[in-house]
């Protein structure tokens, strides 16, 4: 039998107790002989891991040893040896390990903490199966409510890693033929901008409020060193003659106030017959208990809006987008009914008072009360106060002209 047998059957315990004192005396006398080797660095095959050149060394036995206790003692380094290169293998796999988790996990357990543009919350019908994003989504409904004329609803993010993404938002409309890109970086929900100018507002409310709310005078003003419509100052003839001058080939941000506070029906019936009602943004009228506004920042909606089509939550927020893409919804051309509008509205500020991280991205100090918006909205229907819309010369000629209009405010598009 031989030793490697005989410590099988130790591990068995089919060993009877002579045998057993055996082979717990050889186990005790192999560790003792161990411990001495590897305090004289004598164990063959250690030049291997250390990259030096040493003599193999031999266990010299005695008188009294026996041949079976120096395969023993050779047994024992074999057994270390291999140890050692286990325990190599083992660290050298660790470290890789650690490395990789470093270069491929760790950025998107990080991103997971922060807001990910790139969430899919919607699947288009059909074969193209188009995703709709977080982002694009939120931008969508933001850009809607507060950018007159720059409505945006496409987000392309590429990841970075560590909560950071590579931003383009591009132009989906033109109005001169131009088309452009908005390019930043978002990071750890912060984003910067690269070019910021595509999506500044007018400073503060720029409509007018009605003399039923409040008193304001009211006069169209042209500032020929800006080239804007600003106000009210002036004489009313001065800016009638300013308005002239304008270039006829180009294009214009228009901001009209209007003389009263106008039902929705009115409003869009009123615009459609002056062929107004695509692209028009109206601003909505929403006060508070005692009668007063809600903000000071304009909020508002557009009316047959072009753009991407989108998938959301339908059931949560009915009617959020106009641009559906499903063909068994009505969200198409929704805009000659009041009902739905209303609906749309109220959903635009339901959404983005249940996800207000767009809020904070993009404007971070903008404290909208939503709940006291909606419950206006409910209580009083949508009330328009003012319009933008992107025109020319021609138009703007037929906006000053308007008896509804009290006030009139123009930059130029570029």
């Amino acid at each position: 039998m031989t030793y490697r047998e005989l410590l099988k059957l130790y591990q068995e315990g089919k060993l009877d107790k002579a045998q057993t004192d055996e082979v717990e005396h050889a186990i005790e006398k192999q560790e003792a002989i161990s411990e001495y080797l590897y305090e004289k660095e004598e164990i063959p095959g250690l030049e291997v891991l250390q990259g030096q050149e040493k003599e193999e060394v031999f266990v010299q036995g005695n008188d009294a040893e026996s041949e079976e206790e120096q395969r023993f003692v050779k047994m024992i380094q074999k057994t270390i040896r291999r140890t050692f290169l286990k325990m190599g293998a083992i660290v050298g796999a660790g470290v890789l390990a650690i490395v990789l988790c470093v270069i491929f996990v760790l950025p998107q357990v990080v991103s997971a903490f922060y807001y990910n543009p790139n969430e899919v919350v919607g699947i288009g019908e059909g074969s193209d199966n188009i995703t709709t994003t977080r982002m694009s989504l939120d931008l969508s409904v933001y850009s809607e409510l507060f950018w007159p004329g720059s409505y945006r609803n496409t987000v392309n993010a590429v990841a970075d890693g560590y909560g950071t993404y590579n931003i383009s938002i591009p132009q989906g409309i033109s109005y001169d033929g131009k088309f452009t890109t908005v390019n930043g970086r978002l990071k750890r929900g912060k984003l910067t901008l690269y070019n910021t100018d595509e999506f500044k507002m007018p400073y503060g409310n720029t409509f007018m409020v009605p003399k039923e709310v409040e008193e304001y005078s009211r006069m169209h003003f042209f500032d020929e060193d800006t080239r804007q419509f600003c106000g009210p100052a002036g004489s009313e003839e001065e800016a009638y003659a300013s308005i002239e001058k304008l270039d006829d080939n180009a294009y214009y941000i228009a901001y009209a106030s209007l003389e009263k506070l106008t039902g929705y029906a009115d409003f869009y019936n009123w615009a459609k017959n002056r062929e107004m009602d695509a692209q028009l943004w109206c601003a909505v009228y929403t006060s508070d208990e005692d009668g007063y506004m809600c903000d000071s920042v304009p909020v508002g909606m557009l009316i047959n809006p072009s753009g991407s089509c989108i998938d959301w939550d339908r059931e949560t927020y009915p009617y959020l987008c106009q641009l559906d893409n499903r063909a068994d919804t009505d969200s198409w051309h929704i805009s000659e009914d009041t009902e739905k509008m209303e609906t749309h509205f109220i959903s635009l500020l339901s959404y983005l008072r249940d996800h207000p991280e767009i809020v904070k991205i993009l404007n971070g100090y903008q404290e909208i009360p939503y709940d006291m918006m909606i419950e206006s909205v409910k209580q009083d229907g949508l009330r328009i106060y003012g319009f933008s819309i992107v025109c020319q010369k021609e138009k703007l000629l037929q906006l000053r002209d308007e008896e509804e209009i009290s006030y009139l405010y123009a930059v130029p598009l570029d």
